[in-house]
């Protein structure tokens, strides 16, 4: 029983330290994500905000304000998924 304790004191700390640091590197990659996605964001909303009413209509009603949506959430993933892979936190 000793050694069953043993173990789990010597574990549970070089275990709790890379779990904390796993997760402060993903809190950090997630705002800087956040950040250059939602500058992205507005930058496309900016120049939108600059065609008239009817032709921003039109473009709904193409679906090309979902598509600009849907390329923004790819884009956020990709780099999500790169950074990730980089850092060696993901298998290939």
């Amino acid at each position: 029983m000793a050694s069953w304790g043993g173990f789990l004191a010597g574990a549970v700390g070089p275990l709790a330290r890379k779990v904390l640091v796993h997760l402060g590197i993903g809190v950090v990659s997630y705002a800087a994500v956040k950040t250059v996605i939602g500058q992205l964001s507005a930058a496309v909303q900016n120049a939108m905000g600059g065609i008239g009413g009817d032709v921003y209509q039109l473009l709904a009603l193409a679906g090309f304000i979902d598509a600009v949506s849907i390329l923004l959430a790819a884009i956020a993933t990709a780099v999500g998924v790169a950074f990730v892979s980089r850092l060696g936190m993901m298998a290939k």
